[in-house]
């Protein structure tokens, strides 16, 4: 996913960033030194906590992929691209795919679905 950075705060260990790109914005803990504020990156977007439909993530009839940042949650509009037997899935959030773990029951693939977590974590992938 390519995103620009907007705003970055660096007074903790890892930097947290906000940034646009063509779903919307969103805001995520930098995996590395602070990144160029007005730089564009391409990125991988981790989600390190289990997805848990009725707590985090539920079901919506929303299919347009999006990030939103209401600044204490980050929200994701994806699709269910894949569901694993381990108790993992892959959720695609335009051109991008997203590696989740997973707790209880979960939509089928192709649903659609909203999470909703307090960050994100944003990792750059050199091209």
């Amino acid at each position: 996913m390519l995103i620009t950075i907007t705003s970055v705060d660096s007074m903790t260990a890892k930097a947290v960033i906000e940034f646009t790109c063509r779903y919307g914005s969103g805001r995520g803990v930098w995996s590395e030194a602070a990144p160029q504020l007005g730089r564009e990156y391409h990125v991988e977007i981790d989600i390190d906590q289990p997805l848990h439909i009725g707590v985090n993530t539920k079901a919506t009839d929303d299919e347009v992929p999006r990030i939103e940042d209401s600044g204490s949650q980050v929200t994701l509009v994806a699709r269910i691209e894949s569901l694993f037997d381990d108790g993992a899935a892959s959720l695609r959030l335009g051109d991008s795919l997203i590696l989740v773990a997973l707790e209880g029951a979960f939509p089928t693939i192709g649903s659609w679905v909203k999470v909703s977590l307090p960050h994100i974590k944003v990792y750059e992938m050199r091209l």
